[in-house]
């Protein structure tokens, strides 16, 4: 953030009412508190956890997490924008439902009004600044042969790179995987 200001995400367990859950607060560099904890999620039941802070080019901070609901067996990606004091700039938003029962969520701004932000094996989309998308749901990798996940995000000069791990289930055959994309998310 700026002015040496720092968004710092985490989980709780039991102080959101019900199993894990999301908070954030807004530290400086000595690691005072600026903005106490506050909760991250509009939700209070199932396990919010994997939070991911992603800080935009506007100055604000983006959270994004994985709810799962045990009971249910299922999952959904959110996220939600915050300004430097914890206020919230735009509304919580469903990403996508998923089946994993731990679905690692990772963002990256891509432009002065975007970011892209992949989930489960390697989904992925690409939202504008209000949580508008930008990119409906494409997959980081062109196969559906291997099983895939553990993605990550490094930002380019006109747009991302994105890295994920790969295995066919043959402990023998592991392989780090890389595939560039522009800003629109084409590869």
């Amino acid at each position: 953030l700026s002015d040496g200001k720092f968004a710092v995400v985490w989980n709780e367990n039991n102080t959101d009412g019900d199993g894990l859950g999301v908070f954030a607060s807004v530290v400086d560099s000595t690691g005072t508190i600026l903005v106490d904890k506050f909760q991250v999620s509009d939700n209070t039941t199932a396990d919010q956890k994997y939070p991911n802070v992603e800080v935009l080019k506007d100055g604000n901070f983006m959270v994004s997490w994985h709810e799962w609901n045990e009971s249910a067996g299922s999952g959904k990606i959110f996220h939600k924008t915050f300004d430097v004091e914890g206020s919230v700039v735009s509304a919580q938003a469903e990403i996508s439902s998923v089946t994993w029962t731990s679905a690692e969520v990772r963002s990256l701004n891509l432009t002065d009004a975007t970011f892209v932000i992949t989930y489960d094996d390697t989904s992925a989309q690409i939202f504008d600044y209000d949580g508008n998308v930008i990119k409906a749901e494409f997959r980081l990798s062109d196969s559906t042969n291997f099983e895939e996940g553990n993605a990550r995000l490094a930002e380019t000069e006109d747009g991302f790179v994105a890295f994920w791990t790969r295995h066919n289930g043959d402990e023998n055959l592991h392989g780090s995987m890389a595939r560039y994309f522009n800003d629109a998310g084409e590869p």
